[in-house]
């Protein structure tokens, strides 16, 4: 009984790393995506004064 709680806790902190860790990178693929629209804007932006 007592092998399976071990296996169990270390099952759960491994979940919660997975999950820590998925919730960083979606933050930082939306990071990114705002930059890109950030910059993309300042280029439309540059192309109309051009024009």
């Amino acid at each position: 009984m007592p092998m399976i709680l071990e296996w169990a806790a270390a099952g759960a902190v491994i979940l919660a790393g997975l999950i820590f860790c998925l919730r960083i990178m979606r933050r930082g693929i939306t990071t990114l995506d705002q930059d890109r629209d950030q910059y993309l804007e300042r280029i439309r932006a540059g192309e109309r004064q051009l024009d």
